[in-house]
């Protein structure tokens, strides 16, 4: 099995998310209730699960606040989706 990479997760939610506005502007309801149930799952069921744990260690033992100030960011926007 591949190893999880943030960035493509991350991504995907982006695809998800694109393809849901796009529904919403054409008016197609059930395309975009869709897309929204399938972030809901995705963050709930995969994304939610490990990327506390990764952030944090990124947090743990990154030198550059930069990358310090992006893992709290992804944390805490996966954490408030996955709600």
């Amino acid at each position: 099995e591949m190893p999880d990479y943030i960035g493509i997760e991350l991504s995907f939610m982006h695809l998800l998310c694109a393809v849901e506005m796009n529904a919403m502007e054409n008016g197609q309801t059930g395309p975009a209730e869709n897309c929204r149930n399938n972030q809901k799952r995705f963050l709930q069921e995969h994304l939610h699960k490990w990327t506390g744990m990764f952030t944090e260690k990124v947090k743990a033992n990154s030198i550059a606040g930069f990358y310090t100030g992006v893992a709290d960011i992804t944390q805490n926007f996966v954490a408030l989706e996955a709600k």
